[in-house]
């Protein structure tokens, strides 16, 4: 595909989500700055920028140096876990980094095309209310600090005239630099022989990175305002997935033992279905 000319931001480009966007884009030949936190990447053909975007000075001067087109937010604190016991931490990487972030880009150029990844942690997915699958008709409810922290940063996405909302489900693939995802625990897991105990009762769509990738990247090109939900074509569970796991792998299935999340104490609430 060729260049569009446009200049694209895509912070946390050194987060699984992120790596793989800016990749795509400067394969491309596409004007693209990359922001990263704490973990440096390099990335042939495009800009990589440090930067704290809860950060509203420097943030802002970033902003009005780069001048981008499309901004690509991917950057966020992703541990459900970590969130629900750190909140404070979390709404630092969640909510103000992403107010900070819109801020400064309304100030510079309030037609910036915005696209925010968000969660389908934003629904409760308890399967008695039969929601699943999930479409924009029904009620977002999170059960989890994380999901309602995503919830209340989509607001500030909202604020720009051209921007897309997309609710991920789970994101598989291979290994970024930096970060990996549940797919690599779970392959490495295996491998070893680990015993796995994986949810017969957590559903999950899971989505290809890359897919999602190409799809943040359309959604920039095609002034949107709306938002999206993001899934696979199929519907697992995680014990599901580990044993087409142990097939890829050709390793002792064994392993993948069969959990009940209802009856599982977890660091936060997670949806179901």
């Amino acid at each position: 595909m060729m260049a569009n000319g446009q200049r694209y931001l895509v912070t946390g480009a050194s987060g699984f989500l992120g790596e793989v966007v800016t990749r795509l884009l400067a394969s491309r030949g596409e004007s693209v700055v990359g922001l990263y936190r704490q973990n440096p990447v390099d990335i042939p053909g495009a800009v990589m920028l440090q930067a704290d975007l809860a950060d509203g000075e420097g943030t802002r001067k970033l902003l009005d140096d780069v001048r981008p087109h499309v901004i690509i937010h991917t950057a966020a604190q992703t541990n459900v876990g970590y969130s629900q016991s750190h909140p404070d931490e979390a709404k630092r990487d969640i909510i103000d980094a992403t107010h900070q972030l819109t801020d400064s880009a309304m100030d510079v150029d309030p037609s910036i095309v915005f696209v925010h990844v968000s969660t389908d942690q934003v629904y409760d997915g308890v399967p008695r209310n039969g929601a699943a699958p999930y479409d924009l008709s029904h009620s977002v409810r999170p059960l989890s600090v994380y999901g309602q922290m995503k919830l209340d940063a989509e607001d500030f996405a909202r604020r720009f005239d051209q921007h897309a909302i997309v609710r991920t489900a789970l994101i598989y693939g291979p290994k970024g630099t930096h970060r990996g995802s549940f797919l690599e625990w779970l392959a490495d897991g295996i491998a070893r022989g680990d015993r796995m105990e994986l949810f017969i009762d957590e559903i999950r769509t899971p989505i290809f990175v890359e897919d999602l990738a190409h799809a943040l990247i359309a959604l920039g090109e095609t002034r949107p305002r709306t938002c999206y939900l993001a899934g696979g074509p199929d519907r697992l569970s995680r014990y599901e997935m580990g044993l087409r796991v142990a097939r890829l792998l050709r390793a002792d299935p064994s392993c993948v033992v069969a959990a009940n999340l209802s009856e599982t104490k977890t660091p936060a609430p997670r949806p179901a279905d």
